[in-house]
């Protein structure tokens, strides 16, 4: 994918979210589990957003995770708060190794924006990666449970994982199907789901079985752990932004904060953060772009690790450069803080995500150190 192609789909997202996202709608829903704007969504189809990494054979632009991502950092900057990554991008990563009459429909509704899918595989907390599930697809229905499943629509559809006689499955349900029950938990940009599944029906035979699905899960969570790493580090940046801005008008003493060496310091090592994880994400976004294995490169879990230390450490000091007013829900500078606190411990926190790369990387005593901090 060329350079000019990257700029375009950021300077695009960066005028269209400037208009349309304005922090003051994030302030007052602590604790409230938030659904998609449908409106913003609709809107953001119509850019052909959602179907960036799906081939034109299922409606998509055919482009691949590496677009997507400089799409994500964007939105990281800019608080953009729909769930793109696990809304749009993780059911592509599916849907295009499908070949059902199920899948292509699923895709044209989901590049529409009429259709609002989301993946469904983790089980356990802690659980990075997974190869064998405890849901069971018995050849009609479909039952256990599932959790940490974002972007959950009342009238969704929700592409589940589950073992069967033949090896793994990927089904997709409707939310709204009797046998499936759901709760929400609250989180910084939305919220995520604990399904509970007894006995549902899905809407058609699965859309794909055994090491392709498999194979398909795991790339759609590395494309995923790529693209948070991007937001992460478009979290980082606009909180280095907002801070250098504050710290450039705030004054004490008769001098503005910037002034003072201590705060001048301290902006200059968030900068080399930030810096060094636009670095590791572009890398990985590249790399992983072209592999046919994507899940097998270590360089997405140095990715997601790298960008969520930054993330956390770049919102811990703009919070405390920010002063008392940082601590308020009304400041824009604690909802960096808390998108940041969501994105590293999604699908891997940091200390995971190293542990992960080590493992890959074959260096076992590295590994055992790690295990014991």
């Amino acid at each position: 994918m060329s350079d000019e192609i990257f700029s375009m789909l950021r300077d695009s997202a960066e005028d269209f979210l400037s208009a349309q996202v304005h922090n003051d709608s994030q302030t007052g829903r602590i604790g409230t589990p938030v659904l998609r704007d449908r409106k913003l969504w609709a809107a953001i189809a119509e850019l052909g957003w959602l179907g960036v990494a799906l081939p034109e054979s299922h409606s998509g632009m055919g482009m691949s995770v590496d677009a997507a991502a400089v799409l994500c950092e964007v939105f990281g900057r800019k608080l953009f708060a729909e769930p793109y990554i696990a809304g749009a991008l993780m059911p592509s990563a599916v849907l295009a190794e499908s070949t059902e009459p199920v899948a292509f429909e699923l895709a044209e509704g989901l590049v529409c924006g009429n259709r609002y899918l989301t993946l469904a595989w983790q089980e356990q907390a802690g659980e990075a990666d997974s190869a064998t599930y405890a849901t069971r697809w018995d050849g009609a229905t479909i039952t256990g449970r599932k959790r940490f499943v974002s972007a959950l629509e009342d009238d969704g559809i929700v592409l589940v994982a589950a073992e069967s006689n033949e090896g793994t499955v990927i089904v997709a349900l409707a939310v709204e199907a009797a046998g499936v029950r759901y709760q929400r938990l609250a989180t910084a940009q939305g919220h995520y789901a604990d399904i509970q599944l007894d006995g549902a029906v899905p809407m058609a035979p699965p859309l794909l079985v055994g090491a392709v699905a498999d194979a398909a899960i795991m790339r759609a969570v590395a494309w995923a752990r790529v693209a948070a790493s991007a937001q992460l580090s478009g979290i980082a940046r606009g909180c280095l932004l907002a801070t250098t801005d504050y710290v450039s008008q705030r004054t004490q003493f008769n001098r503005t904060l910037s002034a003072f060496q201590s705060v001048s310091h301290r902006c200059a090592d968030m900068l080399v953060g930030v810096e060094l994880s636009d670095a590791v994400w572009r890398f990985a976004a590249a790399e992983v772009s072209v592999a046919k294995q994507p899940e097998s490169l270590a360089c997405v879990y140095a990715a997601k690790a790298r960008s969520g230390d930054v993330a956390l450490t770049t919102g811990r000091t703009a919070v405390q450069l920010h002063g008392a007013m940082g601590f308020t829900e009304e400041c824009a500078i604690g909802l960096y803080l808390r998108a940041a606190m969501q994105y590293s411990s999604w699908l891997g926190a940091p200390a995971a995500m190293r542990r992960l790369f080590l493992a890959r990387s074959g260096q076992r005593d590295l590994l055992m150190e790690a295990c014991n901090d």
